[in-house]
């Protein structure tokens, strides 16, 4: 019976299949125009894609670039493409359609300066897709990266970082982000933390995917350091033994080769040397930007003891108050005890212990993630991608901060690490540092701007926080000296001014809430590869499909 009804069935459907041409095309041409409706449906209302048109959220998203692998090293890198390739369209954008010259962009980890030959074809900017309805049902989150109507030219589409949100005095001291009621109910700034899960769900995400590489072990040129006839000075590599028994010149992982107690130090003039820079993208825009001082930085490390008993020691240097830099150390004993801790800064023996956990000894054999962040007065510690302490401080005056002497540009945080108890290889090496907002934008320090501090080498300083009021928010890029956004916006559409504003409203550097478009948060289409640098790119490069933080 089941069989008999199972054949009927099939001929049932055979025979309607076969039926009558016209109602066939007809139905054909109905599901066409329902999946066209659906497509428009879904494109108004739910996700849009965007072409990211610049460099200003670079290197998170990027616009326009070229893509460079070190030819002595690997290391991949993208920097923008010189202004003197652009030409301008007939919709008002400058593209470069290619190279006109040879160009040396500089590799960020061992400096050598490779070529981009003449006729290069710049990649295109990433594809992303874009959220439309989620802040229909749920606030803007700080730290997202949004999609907005231009409120100078609505017609412009910008894409940036959420820092500011409604009901906030935000200002910007030191590359942090300091905020406060703009109502009086609280006069106490307290700074924004990239890690504060109460703002962001996705706070390890987003700090992660900010943190800008300074050092990985993991790229050692070819040439072992020798001076090759384009290399504008000998590489060495910028950690140096300080005790103990080190191979560590020419090597991808490092090598303590004594059960006693090993030193090495992380030299920041070995690694940042002319023409290298903060921020690797920018090197034909700006090659002359400013050097800045870098303070918050993550130091990782995998750790392969070869026998038990092994204990390490993280450290890098803060300033957790006033203007004298703390030892801020992260440790783990070989009994697997972990600590946070402080060592005064003229007596190391005088500890203080900021967090503790037991944890696990380190395994002989095996390789064990050992993470130090500082970054935003937070301190913390993660194994094995895991965080296991954290501790945090706020001043009690932001004033403070403002107050005191600014960083010397190659006064530099003392990182080191210590091992002992065992011989040990140390893997993948890293140094990276934070993003930080700057006051100036292109290099230029002619005045001051909106939401920032700017501190003079006299001593002298000056401040201009924001206002952000209710619908209002406040954006900026990442790639903060070269991002044109909320700080440096000098006029506003009049459509938006009348509109979105109330009369005598502060309305430069606000995006209204109106102009919102939604949030990003696919890659769905990188710059595609090419099979020779003059050619047009048409390979797909999946590796780098990605969720937006």
């Amino acid at each position: 019976m089941a069989d008999n009804s199972t054949r009927q069935g099939r001929t049932h459907v055979a025979t309607k299949a076969s039926g009558g041409g016209v109602n066939s095309v007809k139905e054909t041409i109905e599901s066409i125009v329902i999946a066209f409706v659906f497509a428009f449906v879904f494109r108004a209302y739910v996700v849009e894609a965007f072409v990211i048109p610049t460099g200003s959220m670079a290197p998170t998203l990027l616009g326009q670039h070229v893509r460079v692998q070190c030819a002595q090293c690997s290391y991949r890198f993208e920097t923008d493409v010189p202004d003197q390739d652009k030409q301008r369209t007939r919709h008002g954008s400058r593209v470069a359609r290619q190279i006109r010259s040879d160009r040396y962009p500089v590799c960020p980890m061992c400096h050598y300066p490779n070529i981009l030959e003449n006729g290069t074809r710049p990649s295109a900017g990433d594809r992303i897709l874009v959220h439309k309805y989620i802040y229909s049902l749920t606030e803007p989150r700080r730290w997202d990266v949004v999609v907005f109507k231009n409120p100078s030219n609505p017609n412009d589409n910008y894409i940036k970082r959420l820092v500011g949100l409604p009901g906030e005095k935000l200002l910007v001291v030191e590359g942090n982000v300091y905020a406060k009621p703009n109502d009086g109910t609280n006069p106490q700034w307290r700074i924004l933390r990239k890690t504060d899960k109460s703002q962001n769900p996705k706070a390890e995400h987003i700090q992660r995917a900010m943190w800008q590489p300074v050092y990985h072990s993991q790229h050692v040129p070819l040439d072992k350091g020798r001076l090759a006839p384009t290399r504008r000075s000998p590489w060495q590599s910028p950690w140096v033994a300080q005790s103990g028994d080190w191979a560590i010149e020419g090597r991808k992982s490092f090598e303590h080769r004594l059960a006693g107690k090993g030193i090495i130090g992380f030299d920041f003039s070995r690694q940042f040397t002319a023409p290298i820079q903060w921020y690797t993208y920018n090197q034909f825009k700006m090659p002359r930007y400013p050097s800045q001082p870098i303070e918050e930085v993550r130091i990782a490390s995998g750790f392969q003891p070869r026998q038990t008993g092994l204990s390490i020691c993280m450290k890098t240097t803060a300033r957790l108050d006033g203007n004298t830099p703390v030892v801020v150390a992260a440790r783990i004993d070989a009994a697997g005890r972990a600590t946070l801790e402080t060592h005064h800064p003229k007596n190391p023996s005088q500890v203080r212990v900021l967090a503790d956990v037991q944890a696990s000894p380190l395994p002989p054999g095996r390789t064990t993630d050992i993470e130090l962040w500082y970054v935003d007065q937070q301190v913390s510690l993660w194994i094995n991608g895991r965080q296991r302490l954290e501790w945090s401080f706020d001043f009690n005056d932001v004033s403070h901060v403002i107050q005191r002497r600014p960083l010397n540009p190659q006064q530099y945080p003392q990182i080191s690490i210590e091992v002992d108890g065992s011989p040990v290889t140390i893997h993948r090496i890293e140094v990276d540092r934070d993003i930080a907002y700057t006051a100036y934008q292109f290099g230029k320090r002619e005045d001051i701007h909106r939401g920032t501090t700017v501190k003079y080498v006299d001593g002298r300083h000056a401040s201009q926080p924001i206002d952000i009021l209710a619908g209002q928010y406040f954006c900026m890029g990442d790639n903060s000296p070269m991002s044109f956004d909320g700080r440096f916006w000098q006029q506003i559409d009049p459509w938006v001014k009348r509109t979105m504003f109330k009369e005598g409203e502060n309305h430069l550097g606000i995006v209204p809430r109106q102009l919102m478009l939604g949030r990003a948060f696919f890659v769905y289409f990188p710059a595609p590869f090419s099979t020779k640098p003059s050619h047009w790119a048409l390979f797909p490069n999946f590796g780098q499909m990605r969720f937006i933080h």
